[in-house]
């Protein structure tokens, strides 16, 4: 398993008017076709919408304090939200064997 604080997270923040929507998946699940429990994750096809920027951990806990919602594919990346408290692993989906997390904030 790698280490949290050394791995690599493919990035890319998406801005629409206010909105800003992360988007960041470790970068050992890309480039390949996630299947389970009647579930596809394409990030053969999808993989550009995580972008060819590379940060680790806490370049993307940064970012995640600043989105107004989140995409994180990967042990590692969902492993970011989890330490910051932002969603508990209950809320965890497992595709095949790859943890997903979709955020939204709340307007106050």
């Amino acid at each position: 398993m790698t280490s949290k604080s050394k791995s690599r997270i493919r990035f890319k923040l998406h801005a629409q008017g206010p909105d800003r929507v992360l988007a960041a998946a470790d970068e050992e699940v890309l480039g390949k076709k996630h299947e389970g429990e009647g579930r596809v994750l394409d990030l053969i096809k999808f993989a550009s919408f995580y972008g060819e920027e590379t940060i680790d951990a806490e370049r993307l806990e940064a970012h995640l304090a600043d989105c107004t919602s989140a995409n994180l594919v990967g042990e590692n990346a969902v492993g970011v939200a989890i330490k910051m408290k932002l969603a508990d692993k209950g809320q965890v989906m497992c595709i095949g064997q790859i943890s997903h997390l979709q955020l939204y904030r709340q307007n106050p």
